[in-house]
């Protein structure tokens, strides 16, 4: 490796500390030269040495300024590149804090959190740190620089190198030094910025990489309790027109193999009709819905039947009737009917008009048994009509099986179902 390769290698700080001890040094030399050339002091005749002498005003040489001017320059390149250091330190600083919020933007958001603007910013910090670390360092190795940021040129116009230093003064006076300002970094330029979350690509999904979709499989069972009660009809005719009600599912679905699945808060619908002999409801699921936690919606048909919380196919229930109030009534009134005919005279009204005595003349009767026998035969007609009213309800009317509603039924399906 050459030389120049490792000097490249060090460090900015190193770099700079080398070339300024080596200045110094070869200034300290140059001083000695200097001082030697001179030679000792001559005495003058007749007077020893330590007499009163004339003085020897001399004016400074150029090249005694120009040492003069190299130092003033020396000391304000330092103070350049303590304020460039400065700077790179702090936009370090500035790009760690950015790192450290898109990290926590990250952890917080996800992958869609990271903003284009952020990424922008800690792209172009990253880039002026290289520029400013490529441009100080790299002006350092090559040679001297002065504090407006151009290379330092000797008189025959060739740049002093900093390997060498003795240079400066190789070939006489140096340039007069010029007065000038620190470097001025100007802001970049400012920027088109998209804010907004950052639009993910779409991955292709591969095999591997599918949606696991749960299976329920026929034997199932979950528990659950009636959100509504319902009054079940125990009738032939209306088992075609099942009631139907809703449960809400409260315990993990259980599966065989003591697996479980997480059906909670799950709506099923269930349907059924009346058993008069065993006073119960016999209900089936129709279908269940349920949302998942990142909104979508899960809802389809179901197949299985409910048991009851005593551990029997289908709820107890209390069964009412009404038929019999509508059979006493229709009694009732067929009582009355009969004692309205019982009361009626023998025959009616218009038999009595053609009725003729033995000797050929027709009977007359009162004006008052006229009166009852119609009202004895008006009475036992509607009492008769009543008795048919309250006969053809008690045909209408069949018992029903309540339940009450937050009654607890567990769900057992009979054939599998896929939550997806």
């Amino acid at each position: 490796m050459s030389l120049k390769e490792k000097w490249q290698e060090l460090p900015s700080n190193a770099r700079l500390g080398i070339m300024v001890g080596g200045i110094f040094v070869s200034v300290i030399a140059l001083a000695a030269v200097v001082q030697s050339t001179r030679g000792p002091t001559r005495e003058i005749a007749g007077q020893p040495i330590g007499a009163n002498r004339p003085a020897n005003f001399r004016v400074p040489t150029a090249r005694e300024t120009g040492v003069d001017d190299l130092a003033a320059k020396l000391e304000s390149i330092e103070k350049s590149t303590v304020g460039m250091d400065n700077r790179v330190k702090k936009m370090e600083a500035d790009r760690q804090l950015l790192f450290r919020q898109l990290q926590e933007m990250r952890g917080t958001q996800g992958s869609n959190g990271v903003t284009v603007d952020l990424v922008d910013e800690v792209q172009r910090l990253s880039r002026e740190l290289e520029r400013l670390k490529f441009s100080g360092g790299g002006a350092v190795a090559q040679g001297l620089v002065g504090p407006d940021g151009l290379p330092v040129v000797g008189e025959d116009g060739k740049p002093l190198s900093a390997d060498n230093p003795a240079d400066a003064f190789s070939s006489g006076a140096l340039p007069q030094p010029s007065v000038s300002a620190a470097p001025v970094f100007a802001p970049p330029p400012p920027t088109l910025r998209v804010v907004g979350a950052a639009t993910p690509k779409e991955e292709k999904k591969t095999k591997d990489d599918k949606e696991r979709i749960a299976y329920l499989p026929m034997g199932s069972q979950f528990e659950g309790f009636l959100l509504n009660g319902m009054d079940v009809p125990t009738s032939n005719a209306k088992s075609k027109d099942p009631v139907p009600a809703v449960l809400r599912v409260k315990t993990d679905a259980i599966l065989p193999n003591h697996f479980t699945h997480d059906v909670r808060e799950c709506f099923v619908i269930i349907s059924g009709f009346g058993d008069l002999s065993s006073e119960r409801a016999v209900m089936r699921t129709e279908g269940f819905s349920c949302i998942k936690d990142d909104g979508a919606v899960i809802e389809g048909p179901m197949e299985g039947y409910v048991v009851g919380d005593d551990g029997r196919v289908g709820i107890k229930g209390e069964l009412v009737s009404k038929q019999g109030q509508m059979i006493a009534r229709s009694l009732t009134a067929g009582f009355l009917g009969g004692i309205a005919k019982g009361l009626q005279p023998w025959g009616t009204p218009d038999q009595w008009a053609n009725t003729q005595t033995s000797v050929g003349q027709a009977e007359r009767f009162e004006m008052g048994d006229v009166l009852t026998a119609g009202a004895m035969s008006g009475a036992s007609s509607a009492a008769n009509q009543v008795a048919n009213f309250y006969l053809e309800m008690a045909r209408e009317m069949f018992p029903v099986v309540e339940i009450d509603a937050a009654r607890r039924a567990t769900i057992v399906l009979t054939k599998g179902l896929e939550v997806k």
